[in-house]
């Protein structure tokens, strides 16, 4: 008898089909005679779905429902026919039609890949899709399809029942999961309820839905090294240029036409079972040769969002699809919150940064700051240099004086002041915090994001007030739109507030009967600061400069960057966050660059504090940092955004410290997901931000070491 051939072969590893998290820290700290005993010991214990899961489950019914094979399923794993039993029990508890697999004994997985006539590789490995993607050209790829599974979950499922449903357009299944495993109510890639989404529930059951990235996924890298070198005119340019020319192929190009050959073959009375969406960052110009790409390559995308640049999370969770391909990490890192995601680890956006020797590394532990500290405020030291003029130290709630603390440390266990209960839209929850204020009484202001607001929370409170916007994003006055950070000015009792959704900086006061003043319009606001003389200080992140705005200026002076992207000293790449000191010099979190730079006052250039070697996932690395805070004695504290940490550079220092958190997300009281904006209340005590834990944390100081 011939052997069949299927339409698509997709091959996954067992670490992305099951959450093997437990598992692979075994191997990993005992080795992997621990690892085999512990795979032994819970033979009959079934391994809980992993992010691959979904995906492979629903790609699998397909077979059922066209009543021949179409899909094939392919398990490869680096475990020896021992260890991979538990794997093994585990499809069959499943009921996973799963009957081909590899198990090489901890040989490299990805040798076996053509032979198995490969069109898609799932791996929860980064180095094993490096190693499959590395051997394409980025000007057209050619070979297999291969994406690193993220946010790995532990769960308990409940077994999938059989046959699929035959209408065209099923109910959706009950909370109870009597027709699918993962429902919107009970899906474990999904750590929010969604319950109340009407979008979710309206998708048919027994339907997948695959959702690709544009550049660096369906199409190749082209674009993106075109922006890169040439910013966005030159991409523009690039585009009107070549519009009649088809893009080349990217990583996924050849995947999305064997699916496309998979719903063919379903035939019309099952073809609605196979759901594509193209979801890209493109927009005007850039849609025109996309489109014209599709139609060259015959490929049908059921709908295509070109979102201009905004988040692709909301549409994400609209879709809900079964898996989600993008090669940018940030909208992974969003993304995998809410839905299955994998990262196509190619391209520019993707090349592999080898770790260099620096003045600026970090020293990969937990433990307390132990130098001496006098906190200034995160936009200025106003206060105290107030004091010391004998001027007022009525003003902004960021510049309030605090106590000097000496030897200072922080209790590694945070404590949650505002929000925590996953994302919300209520009084008690956040939806991705960002920029955060504490006033003398620590009450804390947050800029949250997401909502379109600006909450109020008391200490000890369990619920917040809404003091500006209305979670309304559209452009109005009176509404905010994705406000980036927040500054309490008590003097006039109003906030100012980094509009950035609608490109403004405002004046927003408490009292309704007064007016909204827009102080600086025409801005990309991501961070704010004020100097002791009442200048604002904007860090623009798409001008790669910072300005600084004199009472009633609206067209301010460059202080820092000016020169277009760049990795020069001159230049800034993306800046996030900025803190003004006493003699108005200007740090800023340069995020492009993975480092932090200060610019004195009036200088052409800036001194590198810390980073500057560009990504690595060397521990000892700084990546994408956000929030930054100097102190009296010039100790850099910034926010390590991608490694979810504070670390701090004593000034003069070759090598930094870890002060709070750890180099991997999570959501306990020591650790943090995606953390955002640093703060310090009167009594040096620490507020972070914690953006993708919709919460804001509280780090006491240790009072035992004043």
């Amino acid at each position: 008898m011939p052997p069949p051939i299927f339409e698509l072969v997709v091959c996954i590893t067992s670490s992305a089909l099951f959450d093997s998290v437990e598992s692979r820290e075994i191997w990993k700290r005992d080795g992997f005679e621990a690892y085999k005993k512990h795979q032994c010991a819970n033979l009959m214990v079934p391994m809980q779905p992993g992010v691959g899961y979904p995906l492979i489950q629903s790609l699998l019914a397909l077979n059922e429902a066209a009543g021949k094979q179409l899909v094939e399923v392919v398990l490869v794993s680096r475990k020896d026919s021992d260890s991979g039993e538990r794997v093994r029990q585990s499809i069959y508890h499943y009921k996973l039609p799963i009957t081909r697999m590899s198990f090489t004994g901890g040989t490299d997985v990805t040798k076996y890949l053509s032979a198995w006539k490969c069109d898609l590789f799932l791996t929860a490995d980064e180095d094993q899709v490096r190693t499959v993607l590395a051997s394409n050209s980025s000007d057209s790829f050619t070979g297999i399809a291969a994406a690193l599974v993220c946010n790995i979950v532990d769960t308990t499922p409940t077994i999938p029942p059989t046959p699929v449903p035959e209408s065209p357009h099923p109910k959706q299944s009950n909370s109870n999961g009597d027709t699918t495993l993962f429902s919107p109510e009970v899906n474990p890639m999904i750590n929010v309820d969604l319950s109340s989404s009407l979008a979710a529930l309206s998708w048919p059951e027994g339907q997948v839905r695959i959702a690709f990235d544009g550049d660096g996924v369906l199409f190749s890298d082209q674009a993106d090294r075109i922006f890169k070198a040439e910013g966005l005119e030159g991409f523009f340019e690039f585009e009107r240029e070549h519009g009649h020319i088809a893009l080349p192929k990217g990583p996924m190009q050849a995947f999305a036409l064997k699916l496309q050959k998979v719903r063919q073959s379903l035939g019309e009375t099952h073809k609605w079972r196979v759901r594509t969406f193209l979801v890209t960052a493109r927009n005007d110009i850039g849609n025109i040769r996309v489109f014209h790409t599709l139609k060259e390559w015959s490929l049908e995308i059921d709908e295509t969002h070109f979102l201009g640049g905004l988040d692709k999370t909301p549409f994400l969770r609209t879709i809900n699809p079964a898996i989600f391909f993008d090669d940018s990490r940030d909208n992974i890192d969003r993304a995998k919150v809410y839905v299955p995601s994998a990262q196509v680890v190619y391209g520019i956006n993707n090349a592999d940064v080898n770790p260099v020797a620096t003045s600026s590394s970090i020293e990969n532990k937990n433990v307390q700051n132990e130098h001496s500290t006098s906190f200034y405020s995160k936009a200025s030291n106003m206060a105290q240099i107030n004091e010391a003029e004998g001027l007022s130290n009525e003003g902004n709630s960021k510049s309030s004086s605090m106590p000097k603390l000496e030897n200072a440390q922080w209790i590694q266990e945070g404590t949650t002041v505002a929000g925590g209960k996953k994302w919300g839209t209520g009084l008690g929850d956040l939806n991705f915090p960002s920029g955060i204020d504490v006033d003398d009484d620590e009450t804390v202001y947050i800029a949250d994001y997401s909502n379109n607001r600006v909450v109020e929370w008391k200490k000890g409170a369990t619920t917040g007030k809404v003091v500006a916007g209305d979670g309304d994003p559209r452009n109005r006055v009176d509404r905010l739109c994705h406000p980036k950070d927040v500054i309490y000015d008590k003097a006039t009792d109003s906030f100012i507030i980094a509009d950035e959704g609608n490109r403004r900086v405002i004046r927003y006061p408490r009292q309704t009967d007064l007016s909204i003043q827009t102080l600086i319009p025409g801005v990309d606001p991501s961070d704010l600061a004020i100097d002791s003389d009442g200048n604002i200080y904007v860090c623009d992140h798409k001008a790669h400069e910072v300005k600084r705005y004199r009472q009633g200026e609206t067209v301010g002076t460059v202080v820092a960057g000016g020169n277009g992207k760049g990795v020069h000293l001159n230049q800034l790449s993306h800046p996030t966050c900025i803190f003004v000191d006493k003699d108005h010099s200007v740090y800023v979190s340069d995020w492009g660059n993975h480092r932090i730079v200060k610019w004195e006052e009036n200088a052409t250039k800036g001194i590198l504090i810390a980073g500057g070697n560009g990504y690595s996932r060397d521990p000892m690395a700084l990546a994408d940092p956000f929030g930054v805070f100097v102190d009296e004695s010039d100790t850099v504290y910034a926010v390590d955004w991608r490694k979810h940490r504070v670390v701090c550079w004593p000034k003069g220092d070759t090598q930094g410290s870890v002060i709070v958190g750890e180099d991997k997300d999570g959501n306990g009281s020591n650790q943090f997901y995606h953390p955002m904006d640093i703060a310090f209340d009167r009594q040096g005590n620490l507020y972070i931000s914690d953006y993708s834990n919709n919460r804001v944390q509280k780090f006491n100081r240790n009072t035992n070491n004043i």
